[in-house]
């Protein structure tokens, strides 16, 4: 299956010694996998940066190389996960950009990635320095390197990669075994996109909430640009990304907001549009004469009845705001005889806002709780 490729381009100099470029670019080349069928969240996905160190006592390597990106995704298969290692095509040694065939375990925290046996390949050559007090070093050809894949796993979007490797020369027709551990440690490099596109009206006066949305790395907070602020009486919660209060001034508001994670920022403009007190609702019109009810007691001091005669135009539920929109209850309408009674008494004195949300309308009314 052809695949298209993508080459990460790394500064030579970030490798501190080309035998070092050398083991890394053939170890991660090399390594296979498979693949066990199951539903992997598409959040896993993406590209992890990070450090990987290698050493080994006998080739006198003990080198961290910065800024490695190691991608993490699938194909159109479920069944098919692949690494891909930066600049792999350009290594000069026809080891491919594509690892395929990824087991992948879920755990307790996280994920597990494994290998159930030692993968065996062969390094064109490989240079070795001399090992005190009899080996005087030298360039070796066609050598043959096994690989065991380590505790390696993937939680909280933090890619743990860990792999031994032990290559083997032959010395005067002795073989020697050269240990090599390979650590890579990255976090998921995924921008913030914002996905939501539009936002619903409010009314003056009238509670309003809607949540922003959008994929990325977690936790993602946001903003709103201060030159373009949300309209008069609303508030951003910068951690959930809701909008909520109460407003206080019509019109048509236009404002910028900001999505923020470790890896970057992303920004969107949205528009709320804020009626008029008097201004009629268009949706649920006709039915503004049928649906009255009641809520009662007002002021009180726990329960509050709502009340609707003509149970024709069900409710869907009942919403409890405070006075900055927060919301403090949410009654599921479960009453085939048109009255629902709501128990606040665990709810601070202060005024609060009701929102009965039928079939074809929304009604807000304003409460006393003593």
């Amino acid at each position: 299956m052809n695949r298209t490729k993508t080459i990460y381009r790394t500064p030579r100099t970030a490798y501190r010694t080309p035998l070092t470029a050398c083991i890394l670019i053939a170890v991660f080349g090399l390594l296979p996998f498979f693949t066990l069928a199951q539903t992997i969240p598409s959040t896993l996905f993406g590209t992890y940066i990070g450090d990987a160190h290698i050493k080994s006592d006998l080739l006198a390597i003990d080198d961290t190389i910065p800024g490695v990106p190691v991608e993490f995704k699938k194909t159109n298969s479920e069944k098919d996960y692949i690494l891909t290692i930066p600049g792999l095509g350009g290594s000069g040694m026809g080891i491919p950009e594509e690892i395929d065939y990824v087991i992948v375990t879920p755990t307790a925290n996280g994920y597990k990635l494994s290998r159930a046996n030692p993968v065996t390949f062969i390094i064109d050559t490989l240079t070795v320095p001399p090992i005190p007090p009899y080996f005087p070093g030298g360039t070796f050809t066609n050598v043959p390197v096994k690989i065991a894949l380590g505790n390696t796993t993937i939680v909280d979007y933090v890619l743990d990669l860990n792999i031994m490797v032990s290559a083997t020369i032959a010395v005067m027709g002795f073989p020697i075994t050269i240990p090599i551990d390979i650590h890579f440690n990255g976090t998921l490099f995924s921008p913030p996109v914002i996905i939501t596109t539009e936002l619903p009206a409010g009314k003056v006066s009238e509670p309003y909430l809607a949540a922003l949305e959008a994929n990325g790395l977690p936790p993602i907070t946001w903003d709103i640009d201060e030159d373009t602020p949300l309209p008069p009486g609303l508030m951003l919660d910068k951690i959930t990304g809701v909008i909520s209060g109460i407003p206080t001034d019509s019109g048509s508001f236009e404002f910028t907001v900001i999505a923020f994670n470790t890896a970057n920022y992303d920004i969107k403009t949205l528009r709320i549009e804020i009626k008029s007190e008097d201004e009629i609702d268009t949706v649920g019109i006709c039915c503004q004469n049928i649906i009255e009810f009641q809520i009662y007691p007002n002021p009180t001091s726990g329960e509050l009845r709502v009340l609707i005669p003509d149970i024709r135009y069900p409710i869907c539920d009942i919403v409890i705001y405070d006075m900055l929109g927060r919301i403090q209850k949410i009654d599921n309408w479960k009453s085939e005889i048109g009255k629902s009674e709501i128990n606040i008494s665990h709810m601070p004195a202060g005024i609060y806002f009701v929102r009965i949300n039928t079939e074809n309308r929304t009604i807000v009314r304003k409460i006393l709780k003593m």
